[in-house]
């Protein structure tokens, strides 16, 4: 194909596909309003050493996968590759901690990671994220997960299930590190490079590996649950119970491990039937805001990959929101768009075909591009004071008063659209 392309791992998203997103965009901006939650925007650039000294050194992402350049100054910038480390950035600049005693905030937007396209998974991608920061009981956690659910039973994925582990505190993760480190250089020569790396670096990224021999030793590893002190084991107890008595379904999993290094405590993903890859994931990071120059306060969050979960949403079979109208001849015109105007400020969405076309080619435009609802207005219909309004899927017409424009259609449209959705 000749001409500009996206560059590879990027994509367009056009507005059929986007109607499926709004519209679970719109039912999540409700649940986190009654969960408490308020928006924060952060740039689409930062500093590269904030995600350096906040995602690992030894990370993936870090090492492998950031979008980074220097500007103009020569300072050296990173497009942001997840969303945690840039919320608690704002947070710290602003001293916002001073402002309440806790913070719950959520955010949407793209994301960059120069990563292996695949399906679902993109160099550019979108997340919605959850963070609060300032809560250490192990409630907040649970609300965390429990909202989690919420939202992707939203966005109608009804077998999602919640994988939970913890990853300890700073001493758990310390003492669990030396017994692992130990187990596993018995079997180093069966790791791939980059663990072998990882072994001498940052032990518990070898989790993360994809390579199956690497996999299959490290499943034979001692679980780090088992090696929990008496505190993060009670917390993590204590969070499986509350969900349990919330009716969330939980497994713990004890191989699981984040990829990125600021977590502490409870970690959990959530994975659906017929998806290798996680569809969200989050977990405490009690460390991360005062590591970042903040105050020592505590916090958890998760993100949920956006372009992952849309593919299982189910996609609108049509725009039955939306009334496409054309008018034959231009005193129709005329008379047409004035009719428009008033429906529009009484909040109907409407298009108009202003093409002179003849009604059949209308009639079949509008079934191919799927739109439910028509209004038709030629001169007869004018010098009647009245219009036509034809269910493109029922294939009922209607005779409708031009002074009854607004009542009628919404009498029809909203009963009508509620019979063929039974």
């Amino acid at each position: 194909m000749e001409g500009y392309q996206a560059p590879r791992g990027m994509r367009d998203i056009f507005p059929e596909e986007l109607e499926t997103w709004q519209e679970f965009e719109e039912q999540a901006r409700s649940l986190l309003t009654r969960y408490g939650y308020q928006e924060i925007r952060t740039p689409l650039v930062e500093e590269k050493s904030l995600f350096e000294r906040s995602v690992g050194q030894d990370t993936d992402i870090v090492m492998k996968e950031m979008y980074t350049f220097l500007d103009r100054k020569g300072r050296n910038l990173a497009l942001r590759p997840e969303g945690t480390a840039s919320v608690v950035r704002a947070y710290i600049q602003s001293q916002y901690y001073q402002r309440k005693k806790i913070s719950r905030f959520w955010y949407e937007g793209p994301m960059f990671r120069y990563d292996r396209p695949q399906k679902g998974r993109y160099r550019q991608f979108y997340q919605l994220g959850v963070e609060i920061l300032g809560g250490k009981d192990p409630y907040f956690d649970v609300e965390a997960i429990s909202l989690l659910r919420e939202l992707v039973v939203a966005a109608e994925v009804s077998d999602a299930q919640i994988h939970l582990n913890s990853l300890g505190c700073p001493a758990c993760q310390q003492n669990y590190r030396e017994i692992l480190r130990t187990f596993l250089r018995s079997n180093e020569v069966r790791f791939c490079q980059d663990c072998q790396r990882r072994l001498q670096s940052n032990i518990l990224r070898i989790f993360d590996c994809k390579n199956a021999q690497c996999a299959e030793v490290v499943r034979v590893s001692p679980p780090l649950i088992d090696k929990l002190c008496t505190s993060c084991l009670a917390h993590l107890q204590a969070v499986k119970e509350a969900l349990d008595n919330l009716g969330v379904p939980v497994k713990i999993d004890q191989w699981l491990v984040r990829g990125l290094d600021y977590y502490t405590g409870p970690v959990f993903e959530a994975f659906v039937s017929q998806e290798t890859n996680a569809i969200a994931a989050g977990g405490r990071y009690d460390t991360l805001v005062s590591s970042l120059g903040g105050p020592n306060l505590p916090a958890v969050g998760f993100a949920i990959g956006l372009d992952r979960l849309m593919t299982l949403k189910d996609s609108r079979t049509h725009r039955a929101s939306v009334i496409r109208a054309f008018f034959l001849g231009g005193r129709a015109k005329s008379v047409g768009i004035s009719l428009i105007d008033n429906l529009r400020r009484l909040g109907l969405a409407v298009e108009v075909d202003y093409e002179d076309r003849p009604l059949k080619t209308h009639l079949q435009i509008a079934h191919r591009e799927k739109i439910q609802w028509c209004l038709i207005m030629g001169e007869n219909e004018i010098a009647q004071q009245k219009f036509l309004l034809k269910n493109m899927e029922t294939r009922h017409q209607y005779t409708i008063a031009l002074n009854e424009a607004g009542q009628k259609i919404r009498e029809l449209t909203c009963s009508e659209t509620a019979s063929v959705g039974k």
